[in-house]
């Protein structure tokens, strides 16, 4: 937990109750963008869809129809958020399976969520050691249902929670801080006894402290710093993966005061680390669509492979089997013959306990 959030929530005791965002504070989704999910949803499921339509052509349909369906709900109730059932009501003709597509929006978020384990720490900290009620607060078209379910199938613990607010449910939001002013007003406490906690500057951190609560703008550290290692890469290669972002996103630390620290912590969390993860689910996917039942990773490197694979093997449940193989490098050298060097007969050539040539 970062050491100023932890002092915010712990050492007030005034404060009674702590709202906390869902999307980018509590939640991640594995997409650089909100609107991407919308492609994932078209991969998984490309049966559903009208056969002339891409994934673009969804994404681009599925956007413009959420702005009208908040449109026409603004204009009969004055509300800003629209929730699912509203949007799928949108949808045009040439969309025939709504109810399907709609239950796969929320398969798709599900499995492309994880929980930011620093804020539900934070949640447990809190639960334990203070009398504090914890809320979620979220402006979106989720209903409060969905949003358990897609908690919970990530393995948020939702005892800890005692409301979730939502704007598409609640007809106002965060942004307006109708919702906080409703909050208040639930749970009976003035505003300087409630904390809010998230990533947006305008609904999580201006809106609530012009009420008088207290607030916190959690922006995950991979925003807070500029790496021009990244821009090169995206420069050269455009985006490289959603899935890498997300990573990137969830693993980046920032060592105050220790600047080499840091530069080697950020070269593993931001490069290495997520590279060598993905690298592990390709291998996974790879053995699952060719039937492989055995994973055999070599040379030195195989023990630390191995647990990357076991670890992602456990994650997926796939049955298979991964045992390294330990071998050397020189055993590997003969079948590199056409692009051996005269440096690499010499080394080879050479007791590597005597230190001597062997005639």
């Amino acid at each position: 937990m970062k050491k100023e959030l932890e002092d915010l929530i712990l050492e007030d005791n005034n404060i009674k109750v702590i709202s906390i965002d869902i999307y980018d504070t509590l939640i991640f989704r594995m997409v650089r963008k909100p609107y991407r999910i919308f492609d994932k949803m078209f991969e998984m499921e490309k049966g559903l869809f009208p056969d002339y339509m891409d994934g673009e052509d969804w994404r681009e349909l599925r956007v413009r129809t959420e702005i009208v369906a908040k449109e026409n709900k603004f204009s009969v109730s004055g509300a800003y958020e629209a929730n699912l059932d509203e949007i799928y009501n949108e949808m045009p003709a040439i969309i025939k399976n709504k109810k399907e597509i709609m239950a796969l929006e929320i398969a798709c978020e599900t499995k492309y969520s994880y929980i930011n384990e620093e804020i539900a720490d934070a949640i447990k900290e809190v639960r334990k050691s203070k009398d504090t009620k914890v809320i979620l607060t979220s402006d979106m078209y989720l209903t409060e249902a969905q949003l358990r379910h897609i908690l919970a199938s990530n393995g948020f613990d939702l005892s800890l929670v005692d409301k979730i607010y939502v704007s598409s449910e609640q007809g106002v939001s965060k942004k307006q801080g109708k919702l906080f002013e409703k909050i208040l007003k639930d749970y009976a406490v003035q505003a300087n006894e409630v904390l809010h906690m998230g990533d947006n500057r305008i609904s999580d951190f201006i809106s609530p402290m012009k009420l008088g609560m207290k607030a916190y703008q959690y922006t995950p550290i991979y925003n807070e710093n500029f790496y021009p290692y990244l821009d090169m890469e995206e420069e050269a290669y455009g985006f490289i993966c959603d899935e890498i972002h997300a990573l990137r996103l969830y693993t980046a630390y920032k060592f105050k005061g220790d600047e080499k620290k840091k530069f080697w912590y950020d070269l593993g969390a931001m490069i290495i680390a997520p590279v060598l993860v993905y690298a592990t689910e390709w291998v996974l996917d790879v053995a699952e669509q060719n039937d492989i039942k055995q994973i055999f990773p070599m040379m030195r490197e195989g023990k630390f492979l191995t647990e990357l694979l076991k670890t992602a093997q456990e994650a997926r449940e796939w049955k298979g089997k991964i045992n390294p193989i330990y071998i050397s490098r020189k055993a590997l050298y003969p079948a590199l013959l056409s692009a051996i060097k005269q440096k690499d007969v010499e080394y080879m050539c050479i007791d590597d306990t005597l230190k001597i040539k062997i005639p």
